[in-house]
């Protein structure tokens, strides 16, 4: 009976750690290969606003055969990330705040890079 109880116990436990990684990060953009330029241009604006955001790729594609995530922030835009996913995550209570810099970032490009008449 006590041994039920352990293994109960172990697995509440278990679910509830997983339950709270889960929820400590939210995805707000994902992009592969080639667009992967743009998501870490926005990683770097989020972190020089102190929002707290990570980049987190997972390999992806019949080479892999499952996903896995590494909290990597790579610089590269080499043709070796065709098989892998970056997702540009925040902490669900900065999500919002997140959305808001990131429109504000595109407003500036649009106005830096709108010709003048």
């Amino acid at each position: 009976m006590e041994t039920i109880l352990i293994i109960l116990g172990l697995l509440a436990l278990i679910v509830i750690i997983a339950a709270m990684s889960k929820s400590r990060w939210t995805t707000l953009e994902s992009a592969r290969g080639n667009q992967t330029e743009d998501i870490q241009t926005k990683y770097a604006y989020l972190q020089s606003k102190d929002i707290p955001s990570r980049l987190r790729t997972e390999a992806i594609g019949p080479a892999s055969g499952f996903a896995s995530g590494s909290g990597m922030s790579m610089a590269s835009g080499g043709g070796g990330f065709q098989n892998e996913l970056f997702k540009l995550q925040v902490r669900p209570k900065d999500k919002e705040r997140a959305r808001a810099v990131l429109q504000e970032m595109e407003k500036e490009r649009l106005l830096h890079h709108t010709p003048s008449l």
